[in-house]
């Protein structure tokens, strides 16, 4: 976003924020009912096609819904290798404090398969953050171009529109990476087969995003092993869409009567809290109602919808 598109979208909040905004009190905002539970239901969307990986399969047991939807691709130039992804609720919390949570429960995962001897000789090798960068806007240069000299703007107007480019920009979608070495049990034989194996978890759209990618080591080298499934996931993962549907779509700015007197720069303030708040709403990929949600997603993909119950989600 360009300076000057920064100034539009200032004026425009704040217009609305003078506008039809009615001062309310604080304790009369906090005692307002939602209309609706915080999310009522998510459907998660995954394309059918992502570049060269295709959809062979999805899953979803209703019964089970905490535990979320899995998804696997392939790769048709190696046919022995599968990309597992699973989909499935975290919370709304900062993405550090949810990849800490997350990745406690992922290594458990582990001790619980090999105490169910399902492999055993379990080796964590290493743990790295593996955050995934957002698609380059092809349109920047020419936002640059277009952006307003700086010298002809304030610097009350410099600093907000700043402010404005660091929230409304794309941001990446936070990780970790675990590698892994173990022997599987091949039921058929009784063999126990050595592995390549990662584990990768992200946390976007209230969601956490859990990637698991394993081959036995006879059938792919390492090199080609770890760049084929950094490359699943950096492809895969801002593909598949959890869309949520309820009030997490409701975006509420209270305003104190006295921020309204001209010249205020508690105006400012409270421009940047609702912009604030849209980039928090973004993240959360929230819309109001099923039908939003249906004329958003693409034709060619693949929705699991998991209902939730009131309870489930506790106040926005």
């Amino acid at each position: 976003m360009s300076i000057d598109r920064s100034l539009a979208c200032l004026l425009a909040i704040a217009m609305s924020l003078a506008v039809a905004a009615q001062p309310v009190d604080a304790k009369g905002r906090k005692g307002k009912e939602a209309t609706q539970p915080f999310i009522v239901e998510t459907r998660i969307s995954a394309p059918k096609r992502v570049g060269d990986f295709v959809l062979e399969q999805s899953a979803y047991d209703p019964a089970t819904k905490y535990a979320g939807a899995s998804f696997r691709y392939l790769l048709p130039q190696h046919p022995e290798i599968r990309f597992d992804l699973f989909v499935y609720p975290a919370g709304e919390m900062p993405a550090e404090a949810a990849l800490e949570a997350g990745m406690k429960h992922f290594v458990e995962s582990f001790d619980a398969g090999v105490k169910l001897k399902y492999y055993n000789d379990l080796e964590i090798v290493d743990t790295i953050a593996f955050d995934i960068a957002p698609k380059g806007d092809a349109s920047k240069p020419e936002h640059k171009k277009n952006a307003a000299p700086a010298e002809t703007m304030s610097e009350a107007d410099a600093r907000r529109a700043a402010i404005v480019e660091s929230v409304l920009a794309p941001k990446p979608i936070a990780g970790k990476r675990i590698d892994l070495r173990y022997r599987f049990n091949m039921e058929e034989t009784g063999d126990m087969v050595p592995m390549r194996s990662r584990g990768y978890l992200f946390y976007k759209q209230l969601y956490f995003f859990k990637g698991r990618i394993s081959v036995a080591e006879s059938r792919m080298d390492q090199a080609t092993y770890e760049t084929l499934s950094d490359r699943a996931m950096r492809e895969l993962v801002p593909a598949v869409r959890a869309t949520n549907i309820g009030a997490c779509a409701e975006i509420e700015v209270a305003i104190d009567k006295d921020a309204m007197t001209e010249g205020n720069d508690q105006i400012g303030q409270m421009i940047m809290q609702a912009l604030g708040q849209m980039a928090g709403k973004g993240d959360r990929n929230c819309l109001a109602t099923r039908e939003e949600a249906e004329v958003d997603e693409p034709a060619d993909v693949e929705v699991v919808t998991i209902e939730y119950d009131a309870k489930d989600w506790g106040n926005p």
